[in-house]
C-alpha cells in the first residue's frame, strides 16, 4: 500500500511518519491461513492461526482506525475481536490480482463514468489518500513572505488559517518577488507540469524583481515540460478540458499569430483555449483577477455591472463559445494611495482553493462587499470550509491569495 504514495511521501520514513501522525499501525492479521478450495477469492480462506501478538502490539499504540484490504477479513476480525471499540475500514487491496474485483465495484464504476479516475490504480490511490488524509495538493509560497517584514501581518493571518485546518506548506527558495503563481509551472489537464517562458513586459527594466524559474525548479528538484511561449501562470485559469486566458498573452508573444498561440497552448495544456479581454489599465492583465472555475461547467466571474463595455462583451462572447455557465460575485473600487494604483483591493475571485478549504480575501475597508461576497462563496462551495483572511498589505502590492501561492497535485 505504501507504494501508492507519491512525493513528498516517497520514503519509508515519510510513510511511517504519516501513519504515526494518523495513529496508524500495520501488521499481518494472520500467522497462518489455508484455502478450502481452488478458488482465489477471500471466502475460500480458512484461518489456522491468528496473529494475536502483532494485533495486541498495534492496539497499544492508541489507534484511531483499523484498515483491512478485504471485507471478508474485516468481518471475521470484527467477530473475533468484538470488544475492540475502533473504526474498522476496508480499503482496496494493492495486489494486482485485486484489479478484477475492483472493476466490479459500484463506486469504481461511478467514478470512472464521471471521469474522476481512469483506472484501478487511480481508484486505489484516491481511496488511500482519503483514508490516510493525504492532501491532494501541495502548497507553496515564496520564502519572501516569511522574510520580508512588510508582509508580516498578512502572512501571519494566512498561517493561522492554514494551521487551523492542519494544512502544511513549503517555501520556495531563489525567488525575487512573492508572485509565485506567475513564474512557477502550470499543471496541464493531464497532470503534466508545464514551465512557460517567464519574461513579462511589465518587468522589463526590473531584473531585480524577475525570478528565474529554472533556478527555483533546480533548487526544489521539480521537473517540468518547457514551453517557449511567454505566459504568466496567473493568466491561465484551467479546469478539465477548458483553459481561459486574457488576450494579454497575444501582446506578450508578438511574433506569433493568435492561431499559433492558441494551437500551442491547446497542445501543451491538453485543453480548449478561450480568450477574454484584459483591462487596458491593468498592469499584469491576468485572468485570475476576473474569474475562477467552480466546477467543469461553471465559473465564478466579477459582476459585469460596472465593468467596461469591452470587458462585458468579451466575457459574454467567451461564455457563448465555451458553453460555460457563470455566477457573478461583487467587486468594488478602492481609493488607494497614488503610489499603489495597481492594488488588488476589491477583487474577491483571487482566492486560494485547496482540497476542502478556501482562503477567501476580505478587505474591511470603506465601501467593501465582504459580507455579500462571503455569502456567495459559501453557496458555490457548500462542501468546503471558507476561511476569511485580510491580507491588505499584500493586496496593496497588486495581488491576492491565488497570486502568492502555487499548488501542485500529489
Amino acid at each position: 500500500m505504501g507504494e501508492t504514495f507519491s512525493s513528498p511521501y516517497d520514503t519509508l520514513e515519510a510513510k511511517q511518519s504519516i501513519c504515526e501522525k494518523q495513529g496508524i499501525a500495520m501488521t499481518d492479521i494472520y500467522k497462518c491461513i489455508e484455502r478450502t478450495a481452488n478458488g482465489c477469492e477471500d471466502k475460500h480462506l480458512q484461518v489456522i492461526e491468528w496473529n494475536d501478538e502483532g494485533i495486541q502490539a498495534c492496539l497499544t499504540k492508541n489507534l484511531k482506525r483499523i484498515f483491512f484490504t478485504s471485507e471478508y477479513v474485516r468481518k471475521h476480525f470484527e467477530k473475533r475481536f468484538s470488544h475492540i471499540d475502533l473504526e474498522l475500514l476496508t480499503l482496496p487491496s494493492p495486489a494486482p490480482t485485486a484489479s478484477r474485483g475492483i472493476g466490479r465495484n459500484t463506486t469504481y464504476k461511478e467514478m470512472k463514468a464521471n471521469n474522476t479516475i481512469e483506472n484501478t490504480y487511480e481508484y486505489r490511490l484516491t481511496k488511500y489518500k482519503e483514508a490516510f488524509n493525504v492532501p491532494s495538493n501541495q502548497l507553496y509560497f515564496s520564502e519572501l513572505l516569511e522574510t520580508d517584514p512588510k508582509y508580516k501581518n498578512s502572512f501571519e493571518n494566512i498561517q493561522k488559517a492554514l494551521h487551523k485546518h492542519g494544512i502544511e506548506y513549503q517555501l520556495l527558495k531563489e525567488t525575487k518577488d512573492i508572485w509565485c503563481r506567475d513564474y512557477m509551472p502550470v499543471e496541464a489537464s493531464n497532470g503534466t507540469l508545464v514551465q512557460f517562458r517567464y519574461d513579462p513586459s511589465y518587468l522589463q527594466g526590473y531584473d531585480t524583481l524577475k525570478t528565474n524559474p529554472e533556478t527555483v525548479l533546480s533548487a526544489h528538484q521539480i521537473d517540468a515540460l518547457r514551453s517557449t511561449l511567454n505566459v504568466d501562470g496567473g493568466n491561465i485559469i484551467l479546469r478539465g478540458n477548458k483553459a481561459i486566458l486574457t488576450n494579454r498573452v497575444l501582446k506578450e508573444n508578438p511574433d506569433l499569430s493568435e492561431k499559433d498561440i492558441k494551437d500551442q497552448l491547446s497542445k501543451i495544456l491538453k485543453a480548449d483555449i478561450y480568450f477574454i479581454p484584459a483591462i487596458t489599465e491593468d498592469m499584469t492583465g491576468h485572468a485570475d483577477g476576473h474569474l475562477r472555475f467552480i466546477d467543469d461547467e461553471t465559473i465564478l466571474i466579477n459582476k459585469l455591472e460596472g465593468e467596461f463595455k469591452y470587458v462585458r462583451e468579451g466575457m459574454e462572447k467567451m461564455l457563448k463559445e465555451s458553453g460555460l455557465k457563470a455566477i457573478e460575485i461583487p467587486w468594488f473600487e478602492y481609493d488607494a494611495p497614488k503610489n499603489k494604483k495597481d492594488h488588488a483591493i476589491g477583487v474577491y475571485v483571487n482566492y486560494l482553493e485547496l482540497d476542502n478549504l478556501i482562503l477567501f480575501p476580505i478587505f474591511e475597508v470603506e465601501g467593501n462587499e465582504d459580507q455579500k461576497a462571503y455569502e456567495i462563496i459559501k453557496q458555490v462551495f457548500p462542501n468546503k470550509k471558507i476561511e476569511m483572511v485580510n491580507i491588505n498589505e499584500i493586496a496593496l502590492e497588486g495581488g491576492l491569495m491565488n497570486c502568492i501561492s502555487w499548488t501542485r497535485r500529489n
